[in-house]
């Protein structure tokens, strides 16, 4: 049995192997059909445009002695809890970034969105030297954090932090981020799309998914809380196929129902008269009769009777 679990997890990794072999082939075959120069960053997979900021064996050496976690393992791995004994390192593309704000003790302060273009993304904040240095970089542009801090925000999400400008490395520039071409009202959207897939974000997509199909008007594409588990919900149970109607009776049917019906309805008795003498004059006769038939019977049992037999 442990043989085959292991056949198939290698399986499933030469299977893995070979599709992201044909993906990078085909993108890059599409990219070199443009005259794209690019370069995959091979630990995140993610697109560079040519030249890359930093250099594959240059970002090898930086790895030394650190663990590469992909973006979308970094919430699941990286907590308060987590009690780190390696340094970590995750890339990512800045996506989003906010205006320059103030904190409490008068201190300024960004927040950074770090994304893959596939869904996943991680909010970071920049502090002290770290945003004296790196406020200004930006949307766009593939980075390297090197062991953010953790922490919970105020609306229980999970957050990272950055104070020391070596906490941050540049590699480049993604290939196929880009910022939505999309309207809400007069205003440009704010979002960001991969431009493999489209040059609108989703905010815009839906409502057109929704005029070719009327039956998503209602569907708002926001996956609903997970509900408490609680004892299964009975479900009343359609009606069995080769049960008939009332209008699916045929005569047959009818007749017998109806005959049924009328067995059970009550019917009055209806008085006769009777003459006692008659009655009681065949009641004897039909006495004798059966008197005479019995006697009959265990004569012809004893004329077959044998003592010998026995």
């Amino acid at each position: 049995m442990e043989v085959n679990h292991e056949q198939i997890l290698e399986l499933r990794r030469q299977t893995k192997e070979l599709k992201d072999k044909l993906q990078k082939e085909k993108e890059e075959q599409k990219a070199k059909s443009a005259g794209i120069q690019f370069v995959v960053e091979k630990h995140s997979k993610i697109y560079l445009k040519k030249p890359a900021l930093l250099e594959e064996e240059d970002f090898d050496r930086v790895l030394v002695n650190r663990k590469f976690i992909k973006l979308s393992q970094v919430q699941d791995l990286i907590t308060p809890e987590t009690v780190l004994e390696q340094d970590w390192v995750t890339v990512g593309i800045i996506v989003l970034k906010s205006e320059v704000k103030k904190a409490k003790n008068n201190t300024s302060f960004i927040i950074f969105t770090l994304g893959d273009l596939e869904g996943h993304e991680i909010r970071f904040f920049l502090f002290g030297e770290a945003h004296n240095t790196w406020w200004n970089l930006p949307v766009g542009e593939v980075i390297a954090l090197l062991n953010p801090s953790p922490f919970q925000g105020k609306d229980n999400s999970l957050s990272y932090n950055i104070e020391k400008p070596g906490m941050l490395l540049r590699i480049g520039v993604s290939l196929y981020y880009d910022k939505c071409n999309g309207f809400i009202g007069n205003k440009r959207c704010e979002g960001y799309v991969n431009i493999k897939y489209g040059r609108v974000c989703g905010l815009h997509s839906r409502p057109k998914i929704k005029s070719l199909r009327p039956e998503l008007a209602k569907a708002d594409f926001v996956p609903n809380k997970r509900e408490k588990v609680g004892p299964p919900k009975k479900h009343n149970l359609p009606r069995h196929v080769y049960e008939p109607k009332p209008s699916e009776f045929t005569q047959l049917d009818r007749y017998l129902a109806l005959r049924n019906k009328q067995s059970k309805e009550y019917v009055k008795p209806v008085e006769i008269e009777v003459n006692n003498e008659e009655v009681d004059e065949k009641i004897a006769n039909e006495l004798k009769r059966k008197f005479i038939e019995k006697e009959q019977n265990n004569d012809t049992a004893l004329k077959r009777f044998k003592p010998n037999e026995i």
